[in-house]
Parts: C-alpha cells; structure tokens; sequence
C-alpha cells in the first residue's frame, strides 16, 4: 500500500504522462531528498520509470504492454518461449517469453501469421539448438575456426549461444549481451552473468582450465563490460593480463572494421600480454561476443609464442551463426 506522499508523486506523474523531478518538488512543497526517496521506491516497484540522464531526467508511469493477439499455447510452449525468448521493445522495456514474441510479431505488423511464425521459430532454434555440446550445454566452434583460419591458433572455441538467428534476429543472449553493454547496465550485464555460469564452471572443469585471460576492451567505458562480468562470475582463476593500446591517435574497435584482414591486423598489433613468461598449461580466452574471432585468434597466438605447449581454449558469451551449416557438411 502506497503512503500519502508516495500515491501523490504516482498520481502527478500519471497526470502529467512526463514529470521532472523539480515539478514534483514544486507541486508538493517538500525537499528534493523527500522526492527522491519515493521516486527510488517507485522505480523499485516498477511502477514509474526513469527517462534521460542528469540533468535532465523525467520520469513517467509505466504501462502494461497491451495486445490484440489471440495467441493460446500449452505449458510446454510457454515453458520453451520462457527459456529461450526476450524482446527489447523500441521504448526499451525487456519482454520475457511468449509476451516477447507476441510485442515482436506486432512491431513487425505479421499478427495474422503469429502461430505460423511461432511454429517457424521454435523448429529453427531447436535446429540450431542442435549445434550445442550435451555435456557443458555450449556450443563447439572449433572446426569453423579452423576454416577461417588457416594457421588456426585456438584448440577449442566455444559459444554460450549464437548473437542471432536467420529472420527472427538477436537470441535471448544476444540481446542481453548487446544492451548490457550499450546501456552500461550493471543489472543486465548480472544477468548475463547468471545465464552463462553454469555452463562455464563446466567448461572450465571439462576442460581442466587452470588460468584465465580477460580479452581488453577495445573501447573505455565508466562500467567496462568484461570487468563487471568478471566481477559477477567470480571464477578465482589466475589470470594473464593482456593490454590494449594503440600507435595511431584514434582507438579503433573490432566492430567498426567490416574486413578480416582489418580485423586481425587491428588485434595482432594492438593487443599485448603484460609479461612474457607464465607457467599455466590450459588457457581460457574470454571475450563477449565473437564475429570474425581475430581478437581471440591474436591473444591465443600470442600466449602461444610464450609459450608453445599450452592449450588455448577461446570462450565467446556469444557468436555469430555464420559458417555453421557449412561445417555441418564438411
């Protein structure tokens, strides 16, 4: 039950549709640290959401998502839609499950095709879903590797899941991991964190890991990605640090680079293992979402050349589907 104070910043902001927190303080006649204090618990309650940065920050009600679509599914459906769907909304809001996947089906205007996607879906995820190991529940990507790479430096490379599958677009992950990182949200990235920790203490002990290097981020951020994922996972692996720096005056990420000669000339020259000698013989290289794996590629040639018999073990929360349904019949 909401107190006095909190039902009338409620009931403002929804007259209002779009409330500053000075037109509060104003309309009510009480302090900005009394405002604040019920604007947290209302965020808290999901009840109001914040819009824009300091100094100028709105806040407005949030509203249910509402849809015209009949679209009744069993319990097994549903259970699968849970695990396996998420859907950002173009206002932001994450949607879970079969909810999610009725918001996209109508953003998409596709409502009268909804159980004929939903068919379609279901079977193309559980064709991709077939690409998983059953013993750590992550994907092998070692032989696709070794067809981009012809002196393929990574013994075993793995994937959490792909970033996107073909006409239905960014996996459950793939979402996570990109909005996580856009938005610099240390809840989300906690999320992602959660999704990815059973599987990987699995790789880890599957695949005897004894230390751990944390790909740089090629950017600086006020919340680094990796960093607060390293954070969260908490793995007490030792670790071999690896710098980023750059000779010309601009930082140039992977992703801005569309070629994969640009991509491995930009990772084999500005990425560097801060000592040259460690004594660990099974590596893991994580890194959070994988397109051409020249970053992985480089860090594990060059922990190679440190040393020539450690075993190089790439791992990507996320990567990307292409080459697959060639390896499939190689």
């Amino acid at each position: 039950m909401m107190t006095d104070t909190k039902q009338q910043i409620y009931d403002f902001i929804k007259k209002n549709k779009q409330t500053s927190p000075r037109q509060i303080t104003d309309f009510l006649k009480i302090s900005s640290q009394a405002v604040h204090r019920q604007l947290k618990k209302l965020i808290g309650d999901k009840q109001i959401v914040k819009m824009g940065t300091s100094p100028r920050v709105y806040y407005k009600i949030v509203e249910s998502v509402k849809y015209k679509i009949n679209f009744e599914i069993d319990q097994k459906t549903q259970n699968f839609y849970t695990e396996n769907y998420l859907y950002i909304n173009p206002q932001g809001q994450i949607i879970h499950g079969d909810e999610g996947f009725k918001a996209w089906v109508e953003i998409n205007k596709q409502t009268h095709l909804i159980h004929k996607l939903s068919d379609e879906y279901i079977q193309t995820r559980q064709r991709y879903n077939q690409y998983f190991d059953s013993k750590i529940k992550m994907i092998e990507a070692s032989e696709k590797f070794k067809i981009t790479f012809a002196d393929c430096q990574l013994d075993f490379i793995y994937y959490s899941d792909f970033y996107s599958l073909p006409k239905f677009g960014k996996t459950l992950l793939g979402n996570l991991v990109l909005y996580a990182k856009q938005a610099q949200n240390i809840k989300l990235i906690g999320e992602v964190a959660e999704h990815i920790s059973q599987s990987l203490v699995k790789l880890i002990k599957f695949q005897k890991i004894d230390a751990i290097v944390w790909t740089p981020h090629s950017l600086p951020r006020k919340i680094p990605f990796l960093n607060q994922i390293k954070k969260n996972l908490n793995l007490e692996l030792p670790e071999i640090v690896f710098l980023k720096a750059y000779s010309g005056e601009i930082p140039i990420p992977q992703k801005s680079l569309s070629k994969l000669e640009e991509r491995i000339d930009n990772a084999e020259n500005t990425i560097y293992p801060k000592e040259n000698h460690f004594n660990y013989k099974r590596v893991l290289i994580f890194d959070d979402a994988v397109g051409s794996g020249a970053t992985l590629q480089a860090i594990a040639g060059k922990l190679k050349k440190i040393n020539p018999k450690v075993v190089t073990v790439g791992y990507a929360i996320v990567g990307s589907l292409k080459g697959f349904e060639v390896i499939k019949e190689v």
